[in-house]
């Protein structure tokens, strides 16, 4: 899923969306949460939700050659 920053940025849809996404997932007994995201999809985001950088790496796109490739995960 991809919230458009031009549609919903500053408006807190995805800290809500990623509220109830933890809720839910941790309510289903689960104890972490990983994602993966690029450098071209905000990754500080995940940063100010909590998330730590577990991992990085190059990933040329061929519209973002310096794109890097993250991971992420978080103890619920």
């Amino acid at each position: 899923m991809r919230l458009s920053a031009t549609l919903c940025g500053g408006q807190g849809w995805g800290n809500k969306l990623f509220a109830e996404f933890e809720n839910h997932v941790k309510a289903a007994g689960a104890e972490e949460v990983g994602l993966t995201t690029n450098s071209y999809q905000a990754p500080e985001f995940y940063l100010k939700l909590g998330y730590k950088l577990t991992g990085e790496k190059p990933a040329p796109h061929p519209r973002v050659p310096d794109n890097i490739h993250y991971s992420y995960c978080k103890k619920l």
